[in-house]
């Protein structure tokens, strides 16, 4: 087994360094994931996870005042609900309930900026349960009024949808989820903003002639201890057909994301992680020339303009709510002594 780990590391490396990564992802399902990717493995039928999920970045010189610089702020936050119906299905919903948005007419989107509902099949396993195969389908249905924002994923106002294939290596195959593990993401996403358009001058609009979409790419690693989880992945998606001159996060950048989760109790967990721009931050906006506003499509920062933001601040609550027995007592499964009548990896899965 251990030629089979460093062929699937070499593998892992060899697709981070050669593939161009953009715009970020979204949380799509409040569990089985690391932080921005998705593990192959769904929890067993009956899990309802709450997720609440907040980021944020900020620019000192986000605003030119007639004596200084003003700070700008881009936060977001998510609601994130998932059900395992099966063993094999999640159902998970995103709810998106704050967005800055930065426009002339309102600087914020709230309490409802969009949904995106998630059908997360998973848990197939493979090569003697080290390998375990999945698959996400995923619907964005915009809410607001707004699109084409600096600073977050591009979006044309368009329903979005996406499919992922999903591909995780667990080092132990009788206890997945308490062993190092590597994840990768495979998916395609069309932005279906065709006909709509992304100008922010009500009386000057700017349509889009031809549907934006993406391949979507994520790789990670995920090292999990009995308090602590430690997290580092790369993602993003790179685009088959970009969306028009004038939208915002219209480049290939790639991101890294390292972070930890703590897990002081069974039925709650912590996360805290940061993402970086590691490449891609030239901006390729065209933009209003400050005379002719034509489209006000203005860069920002203002003193210093990029289309994507160059760090960002992760912040996340896990609430476990179903089953109830999370509440009351949790064993460990590494705590059972194996002997042959239970040795089989189906048998000490349940106990997870």
């Amino acid at each position: 087994m251990g030629n089979k780990l460093l062929v699937f590391i070499a593998v892992f490396f060899i697709l981070s360094f050669n593939c161009n990564f953009a715009n970020s992802q979204y949380v799509y399902t409040a569990s089985s994931r690391l932080i921005r990717l998705q593990e192959a493995r769904t929890p067993s039928s009956g899990h309802l996870t709450f997720y609440n999920h907040l980021d944020f970045s900020t620019s000192s010189d986000g605003y030119v005042s007639p004596e200084d610089f003003i700070a700008q702020w881009l936060v977001r936050n998510s609601m994130v609900m998932d059900y395992s119906i099966t063993d094999n299905i999640l159902l998970g919903l995103n709810a998106n309930v704050y967005q800055d948005i930065h426009l002339l007419e309102e600087e914020a989107s709230t309490p409802l900026d969009h949904l995106i509902l998630s059908a997360k099949f998973g848990s197939y396993s493979f090569a003697n349960d080290f390998f375990y195969v999945g698959f996400l389908s995923t619907i964005f249905i915009p809410v607001s009024d707004y699109n084409n924002i600096y600073g977050v994923p591009y979006t044309g106002g368009g329903t979005e949808i996406g499919v992922n294939v999903l591909l995780s290596y667990y080092s132990d195959n009788l206890f997945p989820e308490e062993s190092l593990s590597f994840t990768l993401n495979l998916g395609y996403y069309n932005y279906f903003d065709e006909g709509n358009s992304i100008s922010h001058k009500a009386t000057n609009p700017y349509p889009v002639f031809i549907n934006s979409a993406a391949i979507n790419y994520g790789l990670g690693v995920k090292y999990p201890t009995e308090t602590v989880d430690l997290f580092l992945e790369l993602w993003g998606n790179q685009f088959m057909q970009e969306p028009p001159a004038i939208a915002f996060s219209r480049e290939d950048m790639m991101f890294v994301t390292a972070g930890f989760k703590v897990k002081p109790v069974p039925f709650a967990n912590f996360t805290l992680a940061c993402d970086i721009l590691m490449a891609g931050d030239k901006d390729e906006t065209l933009y209003d020339d400050g005379v002719n506003t034509i489209y006000h499509i203005f860069p920002l920062p203002q003193a210093n303009s990029k289309n994507y933001i160059p760090w960002r601040i992760i912040w996340g609550i896990q609430l476990n709510i179903l089953p109830l027995n999370q509440f009351i007592s949790s064993i460990d499964p590494r705590a059972v002594e194996i002997v042959p009548e239970n040795q089989s990896a189906d048998i000490i899965r349940k106990l997870e």
